[in-house]
């Protein structure tokens, strides 16, 4: 495994042991999420060449229409080199 964890059953958690011998939390698994300690993880995705993306889908449903609330459609994109896209939007669903 990738810095030398090792897990404690115990704490639910992922360990990291330095040459000294400090003891260090890496990995925090929890009920409701995980916690990654961020230097551990950008030194993961460094010497493994990957990325990491993140994705959030959020939507909203009205009974008003966009004509209703007097705001114009929207739909803007960003993308760039690096591969970063961005979208945000706002329209109707609903045909009259």
């Amino acid at each position: 495994m990738f810095h030398n964890l090792f897990y404690d059953q115990r704490n639910n958690k992922y360990m990291k042991i330095d040459n000294r011998g400090n003891e260090e939390e890496s990995i925090i698994i929890e009920e409701e999420h995980i916690k990654v300690l961020l230097q551990h993880l950008k030194q993961f995705l460094a010497i493994k060449e990957m990325a990491l993306a993140i994705y959030f889908d959020m939507d909203r449903f009205s009974a008003l229409t966009i004509e209703d609330l007097n705001i114009d459609e929207v739909n803007r994109h960003h993308q760039t080199t690096s591969l970063a896209y961005f979208q945000l939007s706002w329209k109707d669903f609903v045909k009259r």
